[in-house]
Parts: structure tokens; C-alpha cells; sequence
């Protein structure tokens, strides 16, 4: 299967809401939030999400099956170390490099922001 990982958008907003909700029912131990959290934000919200920090997306031939999330610290003593957050795919695109596609996309652009990154 190809991949393709680039930043969601605003546009991609709905299609992200729709992957983390996947998310939060199928691996809910993997997330800081919870589903009873997330399920009634308004699509504003999720448009805001991706304009703070980053998100990227895995795209296959269907659409959005992944995404990793990147934030930076916001405090100004810690604002040089950011975290990826967020690292999901959908069960079926699993195990075929997705994930690290995801990963070494938001390594690279964190580079560009802050000088570490924490992984959890």
C-alpha cells in the first residue's frame, strides 16, 4: 500500500475529526482526551486544533488513515521543547510503515520549531 503524509489544513478538519473519534473508540488508553470529551465539539474546534501546533495526516487512496500531532510548550523558559502527541492509524493500515512515515514527517518539521521533542 502507498502512503502519502503532508500538515492537515482547515479543509481536512471534518476527515481528522472523523479518524480521532476512530481513535478514541478503538485505542482510547493511547490519547489524553476521551471520546465523552470530543464527541460533541463543535467543527470550530477542530479547525482551531490544527491552526495550534500542527497535525499531520497519512493519506491512502481512500483518504485520511493516520495522524500525529506536534505542540509546543508554550511557556517561555520552555518554549524550545515540543511534544508529539496523537500518533494513530486505523487498524487496517497498520503495519505497513504508516506510522513512521507520520512520525519522521512531524520530526522534521519540529525541527524547524524547537530544539526537543519529547515522544509519549
Amino acid at each position: 500500500m502507498s502512503f502519502a503524509a503532508r500538515r492537515l489544513v482547515a479543509s481536512d478538519a471534518e476527515a481528522y475529526r472523523g479518524l480521532r473519534i476512530e481513535g478514541l473508540q478503538d485505542s482510547p488508553a493511547s490519547f489524553g482526551s476521551s471520546l465523552a470529551e470530543e464527541i460533541d465539539k463543535p467543527a470550530s474546534a477542530w479547525v482551531d486544533r490544527l491552526d495550534k501546533g500542527f497535525v499531520f495526516g497519512l493519506f491512502d487512496a481512500d483518504g485520511l488513515v493516520g495522524t500525529a500531532g506536534f505542540y509546543r510548550e508554550a511557556m517561555l523558559k520552555s518554549a524550545h521543547r515540543g511534544h508529539l502527541v496523537g500518533v494513530y492509524v486505523s487498524p487496517g493500515s497498520r503495519g505497513q510503515g504508516g506510522a513512521d512515515l507520520l512520525i519522521a514527517a512531524v520530526i522534521a518539521e519540529a525541527r524547524r520549531h524547537v530544539l526537543q521533542l519529547h515522544l509519549a
